[in-house]
C-alpha cells in the first residue's frame, strides 16, 4: 500500500509489517514517525538500503535514487 501526503511530500509504504517513510521536510517526517509510534509498536531501523528484498541506492549528490 503506498499513500503519499499531497501538501508535505511525505510518502508512506506498507508491506505487511514492514513501513518505508519517505519525505523532504524533516519535522514533517519526524512528526509521523511520533505518530506511528503513538499507535503502534515499531522499532526505527534507520536508513533503508533494502525494502521487500529491492535494493535502495541513493545518491545525494545527484538527488537521486535507484531501485535494484
Amino acid at each position: 500500500y503506498i499513500y503519499r501526503y499531497p501538501k508535505s511530500g511525505l510518502i508512506v509504504i506498507t508491506y505487511v509489517d514492514d513501513f518505508l517513510l519517505v519525505g523532504l521536510k524533516g519535522k514533517e517526517l519526524a512528526d509521523l514517525k511520533v505518530a506511528l509510534q503513538n499507535a503502534f509498536k515499531i522499532k526505527d531501523l534507520g536508513l533503508y538500503y533494502y525494502f521487500v528484498g529491492v535494493r535502495i541506492v541513493r545518491n545525494r549528490g545527484n538527488r537521486t535514487i535507484s531501485l535494484i
